[in-house]
Order: C-alpha cells, then structure tokens, then sequence
C-alpha cells in the first residue's frame, strides 16, 4: 500500500487549532483590558493607541486611564453620562477624544496634564465642566462650549496655554475662580453679562466683549 505525502503548505488540524486557539486568546484579552461594573467602567488595563470604549459603558469611572502613557485616542460610546474624577489625568500622549451627547457632567481633573490633546468638542447635554477639568492641557487649542453648559469650574481650563479665543455661550451661569487663568495666549472672550465670573478668572490682558 503507497501513502500520499503531506503537501507541505496544507495546512494541519494542529495548525488551525493553534491559529483559533491564539485568536481566542487576542479576544479574551482584548476583553480582559476592561474592568466594568454596572455599566461603571472601573479600570483599563490594555496596551492599545487607540481605543473605543465598549457600548453599554454609562460611567467613566475615577481614574479609568489615569497615567496611561500608551493612548493616543479614545471615542466614548454613545450613553455615556459621566467622564469621572481624574478619568484620564496625565496620559500624556492622548491627543483625540470624540464624546458622544448625552454626557452630562465632565469631573475634577478629568483630562488635566493631558498636554498633548489639541482639540475638545463638549457636546450638547453637559451641564458641568467640573474643577481642573483640563488643568494643564497645554496644547489645546480649541475648546467647543455648547449652549447648555452651566457651569465652569474653578481652574477647569487653567494654564491652557495654546488658547487664543473663546465663546461662552449665554447659559452659563457660573465660571469659577481661575478657570482661564495663565492661559497666556488667550485674547479674546465672548460671553454674557448675566455671567457670574469668579476672581481671576482670565488673563489679565484678555479682552471680555459682551453680548
């Protein structure tokens, strides 16, 4: 009796085993980089650039990607309705953050010393921009406010210094002491006078035109 040799580039049982077995594994650790609880996403531990936070997530949770040096981008999932306490302080190479409506309030620190960040668009629905929201975000150079933010916290967008304009919409009733302050390059503000304005709140040198 004559036996057939194997083809070499057949692949094998064993191989495609093997191959399943590696992308089962990709997959379980994808899923195992996300801690969530209740809709809280409580911690990421995953090595990725760029990342879409799961559907289903409600909750940023405090200190999710805090000092994460590897995250360049992030899009939040739509239902999203809290960016917590220091949720992405100091990832120093994040540079694109996409936030679908319906959060509501941005926390304390949320994105401070994200130094490399150039651009934030808050969408419609947020109501607070929490204290030291962007503390430090020495790159950011646009800031889009919607109409329905009410209140600026104390020292949210403090040393911001690649800020040049900015326009406050007429809803906001508050903005905290230092919000603008050693914002250096910030020139120009528009904004309401029905707004409360803390002490320091901008650059001494800045021009407030009123609507």
């Amino acid at each position: 009796m004559k036996f057939s040799e194997k083809d070499e580039n057949e692949p094998s049982a064993d191989g495609q085993r093997g191959k399943q077995a590696g992308t089962d594994a990709e997959k379980s650790g994808r899923e195992a980089a996300w801690e969530i609880y209740s809709g809280v996403l409580i911690k990421y531990t995953g090595g990725e650039k760029d990342v879409v936070v799961p559907d289903g997530v409600t909750a940023i949770g405090d200190s999710a990607f805090e000092d994460n040096e590897v995250l360049q981008s992030v899009v939040l999932p739509k239902g999203l309705i809290l960016i917590g306490y220091r949720a992405f302080k100091s990832c120093e190479n994040l540079k694109s953050v996409t936030v679908s409506e319906g959060v509501k309030k941005i926390g304390s620190s949320a994105f401070s010393l994200c130094s490399n960040l150039t651009e934030i668009t808050i969408p419609e629905g947020v109501k607070e921009i929490g204290p030291d929201a962007f503390e430090d975000c020495c790159s950011l150079k646009a800031v889009t406010i919607p109409a329905g933010v009410e209140e600026i916290g104390e020292a949210a967008f403090v040393v911001c210094g690649s800020l040049t304009e900015l326009a406050i919409p007429d809803g906001v009733k508050e903005i905290g002491k230092w919000a603008f302050s050693g914002c250096d390059n910030l020139k120009k503000v528009t904004m309401s006078r029905g707004t409360h304005v803390g002490e320091e709140a901008f650059p001494e040198d800045c021009q407030i035109v009123y609507r």
